[in-house]
């Protein structure tokens, strides 16, 4: 079995510490039950969905282009 160690780039973490949140914080306001999932997200192992996606803007205050550039630079 193949194991891809692909990373996907993005701003989770630093948007989500200038908006002055920690993991915890915004595990709550997500409705989850862990961090495990937001830590995987900012690590770059895996994607949000859409709608939290969304949700992470929200609450950071920012758009979802901001959150993943690289991603957005692709549509251009």
């Amino acid at each position: 079995m193949k194991n891809n160690n692909i990373k996907i780039q993005n701003k989770l973490k630093e948007c989500r510490i200038k908006a002055g949140f920690t993991q915890f914080q915004v595990m709550l306001k997500l409705g989850f039950h862990s961090t495990d999932r937001l830590s995987k997200w900012e690590q770059g192992h895996q994607l949000p969905n859409l709608i939290n996606l969304f949700k992470l803007a929200k609450t950071y205050n920012v758009t979802p282009n901001e959150l993943f550039p690289e991603i957005s630079e692709i549509q251009e």
